[in-house]
């Protein structure tokens, strides 16, 4: 059986270990962003799972790590631009043999509505491999 948490913890830990720019949101859990300017949220959406047949049991899991990118309101997007680029070169460093990012894409939403916060997102789509029960290395 698969586990949809494994990629999202170890995306997760890695971050939260290595990415102190601004303050982290880890998925469906609230942080207090009143005295806060600037955070970012992590987000997995998008599961696609494939058996690869041939009589194994691996599976082929492909989804998308969103990071929604959140900078006061007024502030212009070089921030934000900033914070992306950064985390684009932390991901890139991130090593997991059954893991695989690819090119990530970056996307306007504008001002979040009742907020003072502009967001954009950096969506990493990836690809996972997991079989017998466990991530396959």
């Amino acid at each position: 059986m698969i586990d949809f948490t494994t990629v999202r913890r170890l995306v997760e830990t890695f971050l939260v270990d290595n990415f102190t720019t601004v303050p982290i949101q880890l998925e469906n859990e609230h942080i207090n962003v009143e005295n806060i300017t600037e955070f970012i949220a992590l987000t997995d959406i998008g599961v696609d799972t494939e058996d690869m047949g041939s009589g194994t049991n691996v599976l082929r899991v492909d989804s998308n790590l969103v990071i929604q990118i959140y900078t006061e309101l007024g502030e212009g997007v070089q921030r934000s631009r900033a914070i992306a680029s950064e985390l684009v070169t932390l991901l890139s460093t991130f090593s997991f043999d059954a893991l695989t990012f690819t090119t990530p894409q970056f996307d306007t939403f504008g001002q979040v509505k009742d907020t003072d916060y502009y967001q954009q997102n950096l969506t990493f789509p990836y690809t996972y491999f997991f079989g017998d029960g466990e991530t396959i290395c």
